[in-house]
């Protein structure tokens, strides 16, 4: 399932990169044993969907009709799916920019595009409201089997709101019609190419660096 300017290249057989637009927005590479995989966010990121006003939040009522609503004109639209508890809990990934996946425990979380702003932010306010009044609109989420787990597209701000109210948010999921693999285009420059955009991003950053 793809995301409109939104896809995955891979290099060689450990590194994956996230681009917008043409423009890297994540970088990852996988442990070289399989326990997890180390990833970057470049900050780069904007929601593939137009901002939910409050009126719409009051006015939308259910998860189907916010599914037509953030993928208009999609080629598929996202499914509602409960994730499992800790999701969105203890596999959130709250680290910025970097961040380690680790598979050893069975991780099957949820990694945010962007940073999630903070309790007091404006419009995390506006949602709290909202989560508080059983208004808040979902998540949307993107599967990814080469993380084992999902990228949040759309919803950082009310993720948060969600979080500040301690309620569990529902979620959409774009993914395959049937279990497959996340497809992606080669890299053009391979692993070279790979090493040269992780550096340029984040010159302190070491994926190699396991421990």
């Amino acid at each position: 399932m793809s995301v409109p300017g939104v896809w995955w290249e891979l290099a060689g057989a450990d590194r994956m990169l996230l681009r917008q637009q043409g423009q890297p927005v994540l970088l990852a590479r996988r442990h070289p044993d399989r326990y997890g995989v180390r990833l970057h966010r470049t900050g780069g990121f904007r929601s593939p969907v137009t901002p939910v006003r409050a009126d719409e939040a009051r006015r939308i009522t259910t998860a189907v009709s916010w599914a037509h609503r953030f993928s208009a004109g999609w080629p598929r639209l996202p499914g509602i799916r409960n994730l499992p508890g800790y999701s969105l809990t203890t596999d959130l990934v709250l680290d910025w920019p970097s961040a380690e996946l680790d598979w050893g425990d069975g991780w099957n979380g949820v990694v945010p595009l962007r940073p999630l702003p903070s309790a007091e932010d404006g419009r995390v306010k506006a949602y709290r409201k909202l989560a508080r009044d059983g208004l808040l609109p979902p998540l949307l989420l993107w599967w990814a089997s080469n993380l084992d787990g999902c990228l949040l597209l759309d919803g950082h701000s009310r993720l948060a709101a969600a979080r500040a109210e301690a309620l569990s948010p529902v979620t959409l999921v774009l993914a395959p019609a049937e279990d497959g693999h996340t497809e992606g285009r080669p890299l053009r420059g391979g692993t070279p190419e790979w090493n040269r955009l992780a550096t340029e991003a984040a010159p302190s950053w070491r994926s190699d660096d396991w421990y």
